[in-house]
């Protein structure tokens, strides 16, 4: 299977840490990682990997805005339009918004009337290959190692057994290793209230 959309690291780059792989492993790996990168957006809640997008969103009544995915690399088009019609006449130029790429939110001294689904927007966002952050490549591999290790190991996966003084207990393990979350929990996408 070849890397999809969402890869945030490639075969090399596990090799680079996992030198025990083998070049016959590839497709497997590469599975992983695509599984691998899959659970780490579920976890950021976000696509963390730059593609294009289109949304429309409720407006707000506030002078902000926040798009689902970011960072924001660029706005192509912006529309407001309480008649969801979306045309040329409804764009609104570049000069009237701030783009806050990092944050993903746009600023408009107009503001975003508080209407359903009366913006329009078409952005690109999320990180561009070669520009994704080493903590979120690190917990890739961490997680296509964890991964790797499960399948490896007693061919027990989803389930692991502690002893503990009462006995056997069983319990499911997460998607992703903690030690990996602790990397990613900066990139969560925030709940807006």
């Amino acid at each position: 299977m070849a890397l999809d959309e969402n890869a945030l690291i490639d075969f090399a780059k596990m090799q680079a840490y996992v030198p025990t792989l083998l070049a016959g492993e590839q497709a497997h790996v590469e599975d992983l990682i695509n599984v691998a990168s899959a659970a780490i957006n579920g976890y950021c809640k976000r696509k963390l990997k730059a593609r294009d997008h289109i949304v429309t969103l409720d407006g707000t009544g506030r002078n902000e805005l926040l798009l689902p995915e970011y960072p924001i690399v660029s706005v192509a088009h912006l529309y407001i339009d309480p008649n969801w019609l979306f045309g040329p006449s409804t764009e609104v130029d570049s000069t009237i918004y701030t783009i806050y790429k990092e944050r993903g939110v746009l600023w408009s001294w107009s503001g975003f009337p508080l209407y359903p689904q009366c913006v329009k927007s078409e952005f690109r966002a999320g990180f561009e290959e070669g520009a994704v952050p080493q903590d979120l490549q690190i917990a890739a591999v961490e997680t296509v190692a964890w991964y790797l290790d499960r399948f490896r190991g007693e061919g027990r996966v989803g389930v692991r057994q502690i002893q503990n003084p009462d006995g056997i207990a069983t319990t499911f393990e997460p998607d992703i290793p903690l030690s990996a979350k602790f990397r990613l929990d900066p990139y969560v996408r925030p709940e807006v209230s």
